[in-house]
């Protein structure tokens, strides 16, 4: 198998696979070969579209593969296409040397450590609301001295409340 790419910045047909299996058959490549097209978009984007030979095709793991395309198309934008086009023969190298892996079983969502951290994020809100908002009209209390200590007290329906210790 061998591992073909093209860095262009033109863009004949304006659409990337058309673009890739034109170049795919123009230059007569092999059965055998996978072609790789990184186009630099007029929104100055890089784009990645693949074109893989009639031996090929079937070689590659579909879900995994587009991975592999998305990350290098993220690198590309993000770094440069050489970069891209380096971790992507790295990572197909990985991925036709062991395999279609297995889905791990245990594999972790994060979801819940989300919705944990919201609702620890609410009930401080609902403690800070009830420290200095008034129960009654839900107004700011405003702090005043007295010779007792310190009195929370609303402006609005003179609620009273003695500073807590």
């Amino acid at each position: 198998m061998s591992l073909v790419y093209l860095a262009s910045w033109h863009d004949p047909f304006g659409d990337i696979d058309l673009y890739a299996r034109a170049i795919f058959s123009a230059w007569g490549l092999p059965k055998d070969a996978l072609l790789v097209v990184f186009l630099r978009g007029e929104d100055r984007r890089w784009q990645v579209a693949a074109r893989a030979g009639e031996r090929v095709g079937p070689l590659l793991p579909q879900p995994e593969w587009e991975d592999l395309l998305a990350e290098a198309r993220v690198t590309a934008n993000r770094a440069q296409p050489a970069v891209a086009v380096e971790n992507l023969a790295a990572g197909l190298l990985s991925l036709l040397t062991t395999g279609r892996q297995e889905p791990q079983e245990g594999r972790r969502s994060w979801a819940w450590a989300y919705a944990v951290a919201g609702l620890i994020g609410i009930g401080a809100l609902i403690l800070a609301a009830r420290a200095f908002l008034c129960p009654h009209c839900l107004r700011p209390l405003r702090r005043r001295p007295s010779l007792g200590g310190i009195l929370w007290v609303c402006p609005r329906c003179r609620y009273t409340r003695a500073s807590r210790r």
